[in-house]
């Protein structure tokens, strides 16, 4: 069998670089990697060891390259690589970012050479679970726009039966299938598609061969804040700085040293973390978390995908989502993971 994964993130990277040596270790494994973060020599040289074949592309990193024009005049480069790329025979095609103009034309490319090819569709974080309340911006912004965009792409650009765009990532309408960390908690768009379970050994067997050169940063016991991007929290951001001063104030006063990190793409910066440890924003949390103990860490956030990693991990895991938004749905999907919520 023939795998192409279309991956995006670090968190992606982990899940089917799992997958790839575990669920699929017997096939043939090709990647696409749109480069939303800054990448590092020791993820990018796990990687070649990783998948037969690997073709490298502009994502969302840096911030310049989300604005919507920016990634329009990227396009005819993108489609040119990808026409190159895609002459195989895939039998599956696992994507995350079935919104996206170049995965549709991936599943195009795809689908020409294999009319039989599978499309998957592969958890991003905690999307699956519950919104994270970041609104769609760009040409899929309002009804209008996302008709516009329609007529562009799917008469004039001929993307044809592979052009949809539903209202959330996973919708496509030729996504029949999904692999998921939790396929009993999905929300209910999820819940009519054929759902796979994403074993553990596969998640554990991601970090291990993505972080392999990794040192432990973290010395004696303490405190890792992990943080979403900082927009996400909109008008509730204020409240959001107090509530982790306020934790940043105990663990002091506990004598635990405190570490936070950054979304791999955020630009701002939170004063209150001034006097603590940064961890380097190019290395997921799960590849720092991977060097150090249960018993060393207790991670903190609102709702970061970090906190669902970092209890699948065995760390101590809590998140303040209630001091700072009321959204039950997020601290239901919590509370059944373990996540403490306070």
């Amino acid at each position: 069998m023939r795998n192409l994964f279309v991956l995006h993130t670090q968190y992606n990277l982990i899940l089917g670089t799992g997958l790839a040596h575990t669920v699929f270790a017997k096939d043939t494994n090709h990647l696409i990697l749109f480069q939303d973060f800054n990448i590092s020599d020791m993820v990018r040289d796990s990687l070649t060891s990783s998948y037969q074949e690997i073709l490298f592309l502009t994502g969302a990193y840096p911030k310049i390259n989300e604005q919507y024009w920016n990634k329009i005049r990227r396009y005819p480069g993108i489609n040119h690589k990808l026409k190159q790329f895609i002459k195989n025979d895939y039998d599956r095609v696992i994507l995350v970012e079935d919104m996206c103009i170049p995965e549709m034309y991936i599943m195009k490319y795809s689908g020409r050479v294999n009319e039989e090819t599978e499309f998957i569709w592969l958890e991003d974080g905690s999307t699956a679970y519950f919104s994270n309340g970041v609104v769609s911006g760009g040409m899929g912004a309002n009804r209008m726009t996302r008709m516009i965009r329609r007529i562009i792409f799917k008469y004039i650009f001929c993307l044809n039966k592979y052009y949809d765009l539903n209202y959330y990532m996973g919708g496509h309408c030729l996504l029949k299938h999904a692999y998921v960390s939790y396929p009993q908690y999905v929300q209910e768009q999820y819940k009519s598609m054929e759902l796979t379970e994403i074993p553990d050994e596969a998640f554990e067997a991601g970090i291990k061969k993505i972080y392999f050169n990794m040192k432990n940063p973290f010395y004696d016991k303490g405190i890792l804040f992990v943080l979403d991007l900082l927009h996400v929290y909109g008008d509730k951001r204020r409240d959001v700085e107090l509530a982790l001063e306020r934790e940043i104030q105990n663990a002091h006063e506990n004598g635990l040293n405190v570490y936070y990190k950054y979304h791999p793409r955020e630009t701002e910066v939170l004063d209150i973390f001034c006097n603590e440890v940064e961890l380097e924003r190019s290395i997921s949390m799960e590849g720092y978390l991977s060097c150090a103990s249960g018993k060393q860490l207790r991670v903190i956030g609102i709702k970061s995908t970090g906190l669902q990693t970092a209890k699948k991990m065995g760390f101590e895991t809590v998140s303040l989502i209630r001091l700072v938004d009321g959204d039950c749905q997020v601290s239901d999907f919590y509370k059944k993971i373990g996540i403490i919520c306070l």
